[in-house]
């Protein structure tokens, strides 16, 4: 029984591929094997393996011998640079260590070791510290510069290197290589994965040497100054460590939640967005913002949770960082105390540890960054170093003189690799001879564009074999034998250029007259023509700014340029001159096999398959809506003069937040005050070297327990303040997400005509110029704030306990201030230039990538190649300028430090030896604002981000105050019962974005305009030429949009209606099926099934039909047109069509032409006129009077 059951599936299934077309089954098999993998993944509970990464050597494979020795020395370079930070720390040490010796002599204290200590000594162990910083700044300022112009270079080097070697590897593999790896994917790995390796290899591979060499140096140093306190010192590291890992480990966890929930949120902006005209006539907005809304309240309760862990870390490292410095402090000064410790060596190990500390945490980032650049490079590496079996740029091959055209198929056998159970070729014989045309013809899924596919060497035989004039076809060299064929298909793909530049793309050498000539040859001159830049008009991406008529016209010009001995056409007759009939050798193809063979004639004269097919199919899908309105293509726009945001104006769009951000901020003034604090501590813990004995260890420990204090002080306020500005940052991010999409989707049509507001750069502004604007405002914010009141706190400390140092400090500190902005704007401006200068080359090669096989048969493979070379090679030569300016402003950021040490402290000697300052006081001044200043560091990291947030911000509120003159999202207007009368009264009409032509000149009780938009459009239904499908099941299609929820009784009768419900049921999930990304996963005839689903359970007063049935086959195209005159019953039915056949049973037909109906009337009445509707007639009959035979062009 079971067998029983499992051979009436088979049958079933088969009964189901029978009928569709090559691309249908494809679809299907794929649909049904994936469904399948999917569920025996499921049930086994498998997971994906995890990413191999490639050795750090493989990871620059792409050097030069020359730039591997140049890392070498860049790399010692490094080390030497990090080695720099714990060797200050020695003179640190001394000099602190003789400030307080002399405070002892000046305050007469007796001191062990002190005794002896004279002026002279001081001003020696001072100015020794002075030439030291003097000369670690000059070192500083060339090994930094050298450190990161050099990894720079390198790493540009190799990203520019692997680019092209990554497209050229690209274009040159064989079809079914692309059948299993998308544009989309490949997309990913060009742009956001090469990246990675660039980074990975660049300055912050550079800085992983410094940073090691800083932290080694760093506790060589600390260890053999004091052992003891360095390991009391990193007591509390085990602590941290932990604390650290658990808190990274949830931070990681809620990124990668928060990002997959912003991720499902783009998904639908980019699906609503790409699908707006579908989404909008099914009054699917609030659906989609309802979907939205809830995927980015997800996405905010996640960074929410993150700001909370975010927060906690903070609070954490600090309470650990103050808490070791009490210990070290406390037990330290009991032993200077007892004299087995130097206070000079004190300070020398605390500085030291606390360099090596801040040297591995830096260092963690960086190598993550690594990590990820390795793992990166795996992907790419295995495109490069796949060999294609059918190398479309290799040189082999037989060469030789023009071919004569002979082709032969002698019993080809042939399966698609992505579905190699199913036989799509069975054996094929056919023959063609040289000037001779041969028409396949049969039902759809008999192998028809197979055949071209083949002759394309798209892919080889499995049986069998093709030969051309007599020698096999993979004998020949493939760039060779496809320049001497043309094609053309059934969906033409033009490219982003101009007209002349498209049909140049046939033939390089091709003149402009030569061009003029194919175009009238193709019927396209006429058109063309009537376009306000003719032959340079840009066609847009794929040609979206022509109709399907016009781009087939220059698809067949293009291919007539080439002046191929072979021409496929495959289903391109919609731009042929249907008036020519030749003497055709018709070989009739039955499930892979040659079934019938003659002249049209003889064929129709058997009343066997071909005449079966020929009284089924009346009239030809050949001409295109005459006189359809001619598109303009606007000219690139700059970006529009949005002008720039500021943080007032930023902070005024959080206004409903402000209760978080004013508690945020008011832990910022707390947080701001604890490192001028800490400079105050830590000069009293030196201050105590110079007490009395007696006094040293009681006031010692006092200061050294006050750390504590400032341990939990920093707990509570780095885990609030960011914390709470984070709940701020967040609903920001949510409230302009939601109100920009709301705003976006409720503008008219015609402004997603706009090129700026293109589904791409829509998608940006949320998924990227949000997120942006939110950083103007997130902890980094309070970081700004926290710093400038350490700031202030710690200049006003300088200036109350000695002027004259201040004024120098101050005086110098803009310059340090300056060093590092300058440092954090060129680092913030790499990644926005860089993104900018590649643009151009991105799409030429994502242009080349999805359109892979037109350009493989075109043979342009190496021009793509070498225009995305060319585009490279400027942004190349600017990115090595940058990577020197890049270099010098590190290398005098990181030496200014040292520079402003070697100014103050020779000043403080002069101030000491001419009795002006105690020593204590200059410490007091040094520590005031040095200490204070660090965090100037952690603030520069804010400005890269909020000179993005600004632009994004001027976007962003740009785009939020733009208003419609019909709103979508509109309540208002009159919500009336339509009738199904419609009516035009001289309308005139152009698109927004093309208003230098018009389309439509006079077309012609209630005024639409006065109706509300989203009511009036629930009694309309509309199914277009090309259908879109949503990511989700198939009865979430079909009922997509509905205001009631449908029974299944229903959705059922309307698939039945539509020829779709006996398909649906051979699937697995049946009805629950999801079918990809705008309907991927099933085929163009099935997807306007489904439409037509659609719309006929909607129940529509007025039911629009725009091609309709233009997908489908004969047949299928027969019970479908049945379905839909049954439809048309009782409601307003508006059909747009060029197939006659479509529209001869309607009520009216109006002919339009160069957008004015010139005739009107019934089939009979419109015939009977001889007019144009006449003609149109005339050019689709297929049986021709025997006056227009002698016209044939073939």
């Amino acid at each position: 029984m079971s067998r029983l059951v499992e051979d009436e599936v088979r049958n079933r299934q088969n009964g189901v591929r029978h009928g569709l077309g090559d691309d249908e089954i494809r679809k299907y098999d794929e649909l049904q094997a994936t469904t399948a993998a999917e569920n025996d993944k499921s049930e086994k509970g498998e997971k994906k393996p995890a990413a191999k990464k490639v050795s750090i050597l493989k990871l620059f494979r792409y050097t030069t011998l020359l730039e591997r020795i140049w890392i070498l020395v860049a790399a010692a370079v490094a080390c030497f640079t990090g080695a720099g930070f714990p060797l200050m720390s020695i003179l640190q040490g001394r000099v602190t260590g003789a400030f307080a010796k002399y405070q002892s002599v000046l305050t007469n204290v007796s001191l062990p070791g002190n005794e002896n200590y004279t002026e002279d000594e001081f001003r020696h162990d001072v100015m020794y510290a002075v030439w030291g910083y003097a000369g670690m700044s000059i070192c500083y300022f060339f090994s930094g510069a050298i450190t990161v112009a050099s990894f720079l270079i390198i790493s540009e080097n190799i990203s520019n290197r692997l680019r092209r070697e990554f497209v050229r590897c690209i274009l040159k593999q064989d079809i079914s290589w692309f059948d299993n790896n998308n544009s989309g994917t490949l997309a990913i790995k060009l742009f956001d994965d090469l990246e990675r390796v660039k980074e990975g290899t660049g300055d912050k591979f550079g800085m992983l040497f410094q940073f090691t060499s800083q932290f080694l140096t760093g506790f060589v140093v600390a260890f053999t100054h004091s052992w003891k306190l360095t390991l009391i010192m990193l007591a509390m590291t085990p602590l941290q460590a932990l604390a650290g890992y658990g808190i990274g480990k949830s931070m990681s966890t809620f990124t990668q939640q928060e990002a997959k929930a912003y991720a499902k949120a783009g998904k639908v902006v980019e699906e609503t967005i790409s699908s707006i005209r579908t989404v909008v006539s099914l009054n699917g907005l609030e659906i989609e913002l309802g979907k939205f809304g809830k995927a980015v309240s997800v996405a905010r309760k996640k960074g929410l949770l993150k700001s909370f862990f975010l927060g906690l870390s903070f609070g954490c490292m600090s309470l650990a960082q103050f808490s070791s410095f009490a210990l070290a402090f406390y037990i330290g000064i009991n032993w200077v105390y007892d004299g087995s410790l130097y206070s000079g060596t004190m300070i020398t190990t605390f500085f030291a540890v606390m360099m090596g500390s801040i040297a591995l945490g830096l260092a963690g980032p960086q190598f993550a960054v690594l990590g990820v650049a390795q793992g990166a490079a795996t992907s790419i590496y295995e495109v490069i170093d796949r060999d294609p079996e059918i190398d479309s740029m290799s040189p082999e091959g037989k060469r030789g003189d023009r071919i004569r055209g002979d082709i032969v198929f002698e019993g080809v056998h042939f399966n698609y690799p992505s579905r190699p159970d199913v036989q799509v070729l069975k054996g094929l014989n056919v023959r063609v001879n040289r000037g001779q045309t041969v028409a396949l013809v049969g039902a759809s899924g008999c192998g028809k564009s197979t055949v071209v596919s083949l002759l394309l060497r798209y892919y080889d035989t499995l049986g069998g074999r093709i030969l051309i004039d007599g020698v096999p076809i993979n004998e020949y060299n493939i760039e060779y034998i496809r320049q001497e064929i043309a094609v053309v298909s059934q969906e033409p793909i033009l490219f982003n250029c101009s007209i002349k530049d498209n049909i140049r793309y046939g033939n390089l050498c091709v003149t402009d007259e030569q061009i003029e000539n194919a175009c009238a040859m193709a019927n396209a001159e006429k058109f063309i023509q009537t376009l306000p830049q003719r032959y340079n008009t840009l066609v847009g991406d794929r040609g979206t700014q022509l109709s399907g008529g016009q781009k087939q016209r220059i698809a067949i010009a293009r291919a007539l340029v080439r002046d191929p001995k072979i021409l496929l056409l495959d289903e391109a007759t919609s731009a042929l001159d249907t008036e020519s009939e030749a003497l055709v050798q018709v070989a009739l193809d039955k499930e892979g096999v040659v079934v019938e063979e003659g002249t049209h004639t003889e064929l129709m004269a058997r009343e066997g398959m071909y005449h079966a097919l020929v009284t089924a199919q009346t009239f030809t899908d050949t001409i295109d809506a005459a006189g359809q309105g001619l598109v303009t293509l606007i000219s690139e726009l700059d970006e529009t003069g949005a002008r720039r945001s500021n943080l007032i104006e930023i902070v005024g769009y959080a206004k409903r937040h402000w209760k978080w951000m004013v508690i945020g901020c008011s832990f910022c003034l707390i947080g701001g005050l604890v490192y001028p604090t800490y400079s105050i501590f830590f000069t009293q813990v030196i201050n105590v070297f110079s007490l009395p004995h007696d006094e040293m260890k009681k006031k010692g420990h006092f200061w050294a327990l006050m750390f504590l204090v400032l341990a939990f002080t920093q707990l509570i306020t780095g885990f609030s303040q960011t914390f709470f500005m984070g709940i701020a940052s967040e609903n920001l991010t949510s409230d302009m997400r939601n109100g920009l999409f709301r705003n976006i989707l409720s503008q008219h049509i015609g402004y997603f005509d706009n090129p700026l507001h293109a589904c791409g750069r829509i998608c940006t502004r949320l998924a990227t110029d949000v997120p942006n604007l939110r950083s103007a405002i997130d902890f980094r914010l309070t970081v700004v704030f926290t710093s400038i009141i350490s700031i202030i706190a710690g200049v006003s400390l300088a200036f109350y306990y000695g002027w004259q140092m201040a004024l120098l400090i101050v005086a110098i500190l803009p310059l340090f201030v300056f060093g590092q902005f300058l440092r954090g704007r060129r680092f913030s401006g790499k990644s926005v230039k860089s993104a900018k200068d590649f643009e151009e080359s991105g799409k030429i090669a994502i242009e080349a990538i999805e359109n892979v096989r037109t350009v493989q048969a075109l043979t342009k493979e190496q021009l793509f190649y070498e225009r995305f070379c060319w585009k490279l090679d400027g942004p190349h030569r600017e990115a090595h300028k940058e990577a020197l300016i890049q270099g010098l402003s590190y290398g005098f950021a990181a030496s200014t430090i040292f520079l402003m040490n070697t100014c103050a402290y020779r000043l403080a000697l002069f101030l000491i030896l001419n009795k002006h300052q105690m020593p204590i006081q200059v410490l007091r001044v040094m520590y005031a604002i040095t200490i204070s200043s660090t965090t100037l560091g952690f603030a520069t990291s804010y400005i890269p981000e909020y000179m993005k947030a600004s632009l994004a911000g001027g976007i962003i509120f740009r785009m939020l105050g733009e208003k419609t003159k019909i709103d979508n999202l509109s309540k208002s207007g009159r919500r009336e019962k339509l009738t199904g009368d419609v009516t035009f009264k001289e309308v005139k009409f152009a698109y927004p974005e093309r208003e230098s032509v018009e389309i439509l000149k006079l077309l012609g009780d209630s005024d639409i305009r006065e109706l509300n938009p989203h009511f009036t459009r629930s009694q309309i239904a509309l199914v277009s030429q090309e259908p879109i499908l949503f990511d989700c099941s198939i009865r979430e299609n079909i009922c997509y949009g509905m205001e009631f929820e449908a029974s299944q009784e229903q959705i059922e009768a309307a698939a039945k209606k539509a020829n779709i419900h006996s398909f649906i049921t051979t699937l697995p999930d049946r009805y629950e099926t999801r079918v990809g990304d705008k309907g991927t996963q099933l085929s163009g005839g099935q997807k306007q099934r489904i439409a037509i689903a659609r719309a006929l359970i909607r129940d529509p007063k007025i039911l629009l039909l725009d091609e309709a049935t233009s997908a489908l086959d004969t047949e299928s195209e027969k019970i479908v047109q049945d379905a839909l005159d049954n439809a048309r019953v009782g409601r307003t039915c508006i059909i747009i069509a060029h197939r006659l056949n479509t529209i001869m049973n309607a009520d009216s037909i109006a002919v339009v032409q160069q957008g004015k109906i010139v005739e009107q009337g019934t089939h009979a009445e419109l015939v009977a006129q001889k007019g144009a509707y006449y003609e149109l007639t005339k050019k689709q009959i297929k049986h021709k009077d025997k006056e227009n035979e002698n016209k044939a062009a073939y």
